[in-house]
């Protein structure tokens, strides 16, 4: 199978060198891109072998006017086939707290154990016991930016939904960002260049909508060590203190003594800020609640060293261990500050979701239109029975 992809590729780039070269030809254009049309065939239909569909349900209660009653609520998304143990990759979010897990493909329904979560990297391995379709090559280049690749996953019902786009590059945080739309079942769906190899899992989006043109997965290059760890050690931590922030630049700098204000004794240097980050929203009861910031808030420092980017800190926080105590320097109303947070397990209510569900969005605007609709309609009948009840007088 690998080997098929190996030169489906070289027919793809072919075909494409020759539609640009007898793009002057009618003749030899269409033949060209016919080429191009039936390598991707080939190597799309490949790759599905290596992409599966996770159905994760859970019972949620419900309060009835009959009493308690109780659902089944179940969230579809994608996987990746690690290796020819029955091993596979999903999102996090997509398992974590749902306790029956099935994985679909070619008609076949496998139920799967959740093996461990990495809270680093938002992914998780399931265990089926037994093999199924193809396992993926991982792409030995770390680097990809420029690159045409395709992502398949599961879109609106279909199991392995192609779309083609481009690699940026890698995010500082270490992400890899890449052009192509992806929907709220691709997530845990595989990014491919056009030899068949597995550049990423996809994780997630920059965008708010259900597709946008900024897409995000975690490269190939690291899964290897996520999955030694998960197997031996289960579940890999994250530290997690509940802060959102932004980076501002400050023009011009200001000037800091650790002679007024300083919650903890400093050294009495002089220090000069020009950027740090300020904090946009506290979730109520982390350890950054605790300590007592604040939105607007301005951050400076962390363990007495210069912030210099938000994924910097944010990359500092979650490898941090659990129960550690950090330090922060922040300015608050102009006057500087050193507060003590102690780092917190990130959890499953802390990790929150990669990808928003735009399924349970869709129907609950669909709700809300039709009772504007049915609003609406009311209110026309009252205005004809006014009318006619003034004209009755």
């Amino acid at each position: 199978m690998l080997t098929s992809f190996s030169k489906t590729a070289k027919v793809l780039r072919l075909a494409i060198c020759l539609a640009v070269f007898f793009s002057a030809t009618g003749f030899g254009a269409d033949s060209s891109l016919y080429s191009i049309e039936t390598a991707l065939n080939d190597l799309i239909h490949g790759l599905s072998g290596s992409v599966v569909t996770v159905e994760a349900s859970k019972s949620v209660s419900l309060n009835s006017t009959g009493g308690i009653g109780e659902s089944v609520h179940s969230l579809v998304s994608s996987g990746i086939i690690y290796d020819s143990l029955g091993h596979v990759l999903v999102a996090a979010s997509s398992v974590i707290g749902r306790g029956r897990i099935m994985v679909f493909q070619n008609n076949r329904a496998i139920p799967a154990a959740l093996i461990g979560v990495d809270y680093q990297t938002g992914l998780a391995l399931l265990e089926l016991g037994t093999r199924i379709g193809t396992p993926v090559k991982l792409a030995s280049q770390y680097l990809c930016a420029g690159q045409m690749v395709v992502a398949i996953g599961n879109a609106y019902g279909l199991p392995a939904s192609p779309s083609l786009g481009f690699c940026a590059g890698i995010r500082p945080e270490g992400t890899i960002q890449f052009t192509s739309p992806i929907t709220a079942g691709t997530i845990g769906g595989g990014v491919f260049d056009l030899s068949g190899q597995l550049v990423g899992i996809i994780s997630g989006s920059l965008g708010t909508g259900p597709q946008t043109g900024a897409s995000l997965a975690v490269p190939a290059q690291q899964l290897p060590g996520i999955v030694q760890y998960l197997l031996q050690r289960g579940n890999r931590p994250a530290g997690f203190i509940g802060l959102t922030t932004t980076e501002i630049e400050i023009t011009p700098g200001i000037e800091l003594t650790s002679d007024v204000g300083f919650a903890s004794t400093g050294n009495g240097a002089r220090r000069y800020i020009d950027c740090g980050l300020v904090v946009t929203g506290v979730r109520p009861a982390t350890p950054a609640a605790k300590a007592g910031l604040v939105k607007g808030d301005l951050l400076f420092s962390f363990n007495r060293k210069d912030i210099t980017s938000a994924f910097d800190m944010k990359k500092r926080i979650i490898e941090a261990r659990p129960g550690t105590r950090v330090e922060f320097g922040f300015i608050r109303h102009n006057k500087p500050y050193y507060i003590q947070v102690e780092i917190a397990p990130m959890e499953a209510s802390t990790m929150g979701t990669a990808f928003p569900d735009y399924r349970e969005q869709a129907d609950a605007r669909q709700t809300a239109d039709a009772l504007f609709q049915e609003l609406s309609a009311l209110r026309r009948t009252i205005i004809r029975l006014e009318r006619q009840v003034e004209a009755l007088r």
